[in-house]
């Protein structure tokens, strides 16, 4: 109580109390966005992370930030494949030879994922074999075929890496010699 010219003066506070206050945010980011910045701090992993600003009506304001991190995923592919497969196709790439090659892809979280494709390509495999044989012997049975005459024959057939294998088969067929002797007899 307040006393002026010996009055009694009445006087009203009227106080308002304004609540602190509170909030959260919860942000999901790729491990390749860090540091995170947010509120004027920066953030260099996953986490529950807590600032006090202030409230439009000048209180205080406790904010809470969850940041999660989705990590860049890594993955890698090994393909082997016969040089007559060339070029390769993968994940929208052509490839003409064997290598290491890596893409950048994005992941189910919309983050990177970096992806190795480990390309091995078995080549054909040629090969010749010389056959000499006598006119009488033929036919010549040869990887499942019949030849009559001589000649220079390929056939592909499979490799041990099961991929095209060239043999060329070089025949020489001699002729059967017929003779005859005559001979004088000496008494």
């Amino acid at each position: 109580l307040f006393r002026s010219a010996n009055c009694d003066s009445v006087v009203t506070l009227n106080l308002t109390v304004n609540p602190v206050v509170y909030g959260s945010q919860d942000v999901v980011i790729c491990n390749n966005q860090l540091p995170y910045s947010w509120n004027g701090n920066s953030y260099n992993a996953a986490g529950t992370y807590t600032v006090t600003l202030t409230s439009a009506a000048n209180c205080d304001s406790i904010v809470t930030l969850n940041l999660t991190v989705n990590p860049v995923v890594y993955g890698s592919q090994d393909i082997t494949i016969c040089n007559n497969q060339l070029p390769y196709s993968w994940n929208g790439n052509s490839y003409n030879a064997a290598g290491t090659y890596s893409v950048t892809l994005t992941s189910a979280a919309n983050c990177d994922s970096v992806v190795t494709l480990n390309l091995t390509v078995n080549p054909v495999v040629f090969g010749s074999q010389d056959v000499v044989i006598c006119n009488n012997q033929l036919p010549l049975v040869w990887n499942g075929n019949s030849y009559n005459v001589a000649g220079t024959y390929s056939v592909t057939l499979t490799s041990a890496a099961n991929c095209d294998s060239v043999v060329t088969l070089n025949l020489t067929v001699n002729p059967v010699v017929y003779g005859s002797q005559i001979g004088r007899a000496h008494v």
